[in-house]
This record gives C-alpha cells, sequence and structure tokens, in this order.
C-alpha cells in the first residue's frame, strides 16, 4: 500500500501532553494515538462519519530540513560487537531517541554506519527544537480573578523544524488526510490552542520511501502499539519500552480520567508481525465509548 507523509511546519509553539505531568512539561513528538484521535474528531467534523478510519499511521517525529528522524530501533546497532566503538559511544547511543533516516535505514540492514554522524545529528535536533516552560495567567470570567501558573511548549525552528507523520492508505483516504490537515493547520493541533499554541503550515507528500529489509527476521514499530489479544504476543517481543497512556474526557461539565492502557512505545522490535487494534478507554461514567489507536505500523529489520 502506498506510503504518504504529512509534514508540519510550525509556526507557533505547540503543547504536547506528557502522562504524569502537568501543564509545565511538553513532549517531542505526537504519539500515534493522539493523532488518529485528532485525525478522527476533524473527520467527524468535516465529513460527519464515525466509522474507523481505515489507515495506519505512524507517530509524528522530528524534522529538520529534509532529514527525517525515526525512532531508533531496540536492536543491537550494527559495529557494537567491538568493544573500543561500544566503549566510546555507549553513551551517546543510550541517550538518542531518534535517528536520521539514512542512519535508520543502515541500523535496520545491518550495516556499520558512521556514529559520529549520529552524534551531530542529536546536536542538530537541539539546536532547532526545545522545550521552554513559561508563565501564564488564568482569568476566570465570572469573577476575573487570576492565577498564575506555568505551561510548556515545543518550539521548533520556523521554516526549518517540526513533526512529521507517514500514513498508509489508499488514494481517496489520502485525500481526506489533506482535507483535514488543510482544516487543522488552521486551528491548531495539540493543547492550548486557544492561546494560539500549534499552528503550523502542512505540507504534503505524495510519495515517502520507506526502508524496510524483505528478509528481515525482525519487525520495527513506528508507533504505538496495543497487542490485539494476548495470544498476539506469544513469541513476539524482543526489545520493547511500555508507555502508559491515558486521557481526559468531559462528562457532564466535569473532566474525567480515561482507563490507563499500557502500550508499546516506539522503535519496540518484534520476533513476528502483529497487528494491534483499536481499544476501549472509556471512564466509568461515559454515556459513549472512547477509543485509543494501538495498531502497529511496522516495518522489517536484519
Amino acid at each position: 500500500m502506498q506510503c504518504y507523509g504529512v509534514k508540519m511546519y510550525f509556526t507557533s509553539p505547540v503543547h504536547i501532553g506528557k502522562q504524569g505531568i502537568g501543564m509545565e512539561g511538553s513532549d517531542l513528538i505526537i504519539h500515534s494515538d493522539t493523532l488518529y484521535s485528532v485525525i478522527f474528531q476533524t473527520r467527524v467534523k468535516i465529513y460527519g462519519v464515525e466509522d474507523e478510519f481505515p489507515i495506519k499511521i505512524t507517530s509524528a517525529f522530528p524534522f529538520v530540513d529534509d532529514v527525517y528522524y525515526l525512532p531508533k530501533p531496540g536492536i543491537r546497532p550494527p559495529g557494537f560487537d567491538k568493544s573500543e566503538i561500544a566503549s566510546e559511544y555507549i553513551k551517546e547511543i543510550k541517550s538518542a531517541s531518534f535517528i536520521p533516516l539514512d542512519i535508520f535505514e543502515k541500523w535496520i540492514h545491518g550495516e556499520r554506519f558512521n556514529f559520529e554522524a549520529l552524534i551531530k545529528s542529536q546536536d542538530v535536533l537541539r539546536k532547532n527544537i526545545n522545550v521552554n516552560v513559561r508563565p501564564r495567567i488564568a482569568v476566570d470570567r465570572l469573577s476575573g480573578d487570576t492565577n498564575l501558573y506555568f505551561g510548556g511548549g515545543t518550539f521548533f525552528r520556523k521554516g526549518r523544524a517540526g513533526l512529521y507523520f507517514l500514513v498508509q492508505c489508499d488514494g481517496r483516504q489520502w485525500k481526506v488526510i489533506k482535507e483535514i490537515f488543510n482544516l487543522l493547520q488552521e486551528e491548531g493541533i495539540g493543547g492550548e490552542k486557544s492561546s494560539g499554541y500549534g499552528k503550523f503550515r502542512a505540507e504534503f507528500i505524495e510519495k515517502f520511501d520507506l526502508p524496510s529489509v524483505d528478509d528481515g527476521k525482525y519487525y520495527v514499530s513506528l508507533s504505538l502499539y496495543y497487542p490485539s489479544c494476548p495470544e498476539e504476543l506469544n513469541g513476539a517481543p524482543v526489545s520493547y519500552q511500555l508507555i502508559q497512556r491515558s486521557g481526559w474526557s468531559i462528562i457532564e461539565g466535569e473532566h474525567v480520567l480515561q482507563k490507563k492502557v499500557l502500550m508499546f512505545a516506539e522503535g519496540s522490535v518484534f520476533y513476528k508481525k502483529v497487528e494491534g487494534k483499536i481499544v476501549d478507554v472509556s471512564p466509568v461514567r461515559s454515556a459513549h465509548p472512547v477509543y485509543k489507536y494501538g495498531k502497529a505500523f511496522l516495518v522489517k529489520a536484519r
């Protein structure tokens, strides 16, 4: 199936919520479950269609100019069997969460890559993307009382850096995706949109060449993944991290916490192809179901 891409050049800070942290925090990426929810809700707004949207998406990862970053695979980097290389670069490898596409391709093919280039790529990220905390004032609409709080925002160098994600779908669904993001770039994405956060300029990639290894024995996930059933995990995990996901629903004017679920994080590696599913995280008091996207977007690795 065709692989498309959407780039978001942010023209303002974006607040990306982090689990377990208040408004002071902001994440570096938009996870696939949040991204799908935004797409789904906007599709309902435009078309009034509430059926599942049959697409597969990655999480939204950083890019700087034409350098696309992907999650670091949870398999040993090629060349790390040499002790002198391991001792010299162990800290940099451990601290890197996202790596450039060309290094990712060599990594999953089991080919040696330039470790110094990986270090420089992390410097590029730090110079073009950062998270800042700013003091904010909330004003009570009835009393006029003010309250000081601190809000975190992720800042991208304008015109050069932003977030992108990949979509596997047919041409008709891709047309809908483009309509959705043409609208979202005006409305914004993420939290604090009423304060001007989350504005971006969308750019669409009609064909994205995503590396994969046809004869690979591993599968690397570029999205969050929630198992479709316990049996799906039998003999599957190789290397992984788990991430707790939740959120808030508004019920009778009150914010109510959704059910918490554990998902496999981006970069997790499996011995076999896994599918995943959309899981119901509705609060007990909810009058309608609330879903989180947990389908795996996989590439094969050697």
